[in-house]
């Protein structure tokens, strides 16, 4: 705590460097790369450290920060090096980022697109989803009898399938879902298969635990 008082006091008495800090009390100054607000990670992530290093007074006066706590346990202060207002960037410098994600942008539209059109021959009954998908370039992928809380499946598709109604005398259910990489799907269900009722005696051990569970709770609070 000394320590960090004393840094706090330094380096508010040099505001404009981090120099006399660092040589009365043996520390040294470490210099990071370029930094961008949106683009940070590890130490620089962490929300105070990251809105001290782009405040007005880091970046617009020129002061050292506040001495900041990390989750370490250690102290820092930050300043500013050097600073590079934002700007248009010239077409030659973005024009091959701006031609991939044209690219990237036409991929995806078609392959929404092919689930579009996937969607909309197994929905009429022209196709099954596997003739459907192949036709359109996609690929089948059967889930099986899976349940509402599986963690091994895809969750948006889980979502969609339990989403749809039973399927009624053999017509599935379809609709469309998005995956975790934004790639669309379309999801498929042929049968649902209802849990089985309990037995008398599931449910009469399912009522004990019950009361045993209140019972215990209520002598807990009472000890409390």
């Amino acid at each position: 705590q000394e320590m960090s008082d004393k840094l706090e006091q330094l380096a508010f008495e040099s505001p404009t460097s981090l120099e006399p800090a660092s040589k009365a009390l043996g520390l040294s100054v470490q210099t990071t790369d370029w930094l961008k607000r949106g683009d940070l990670d590890g130490l620089m992530a962490t929300p105070a450290i990251r809105d001290a290093a782009f405040s007005p007074e880091v970046i617009q006066d020129g002061e050292n920060s506040k001495p900041l706590g990390t989750a370490a346990g250690h102290v820092v202060v930050l300043r500013k090096l050097d600073h590079e207002p934002p700007r248009l960037r010239p077409l030659d410098e973005v024009g091959a980022d701006i031609r991939e994600e044209l690219r990237n942008e036409a991929a995806r539209q078609r392959a929404r697109d092919a689930a579009a059109a996937t969607l909309e021959a197994v929905r009429s009954g022209r196709a099954a989803l596997e003739t459907a998908a192949q036709a359109q370039g996609g690929q089948l992928v059967t889930l099986g009898l899976t349940g509402r809380e599986a963690n091994d499946k895809p969750a948006a598709v889980l979502t969609a399938a339990f989403r749809l109604p039973k399927p009624v005398k053999g017509v599935p259910s379809v609709t469309e879902a998005t995956l975790a990489d934004n790639e669309p799907a379309v999801v498929v269900v042929t049968a649902v298969q209802e849990p089985e009722a309990p037995s008398s005696a599931e449910l009469q051990a399912a009522g004990r635990a019950l009361r045993d569970a209140q019972a215990g709770a209520e002598f807990a609070a009472y000890r409390g």
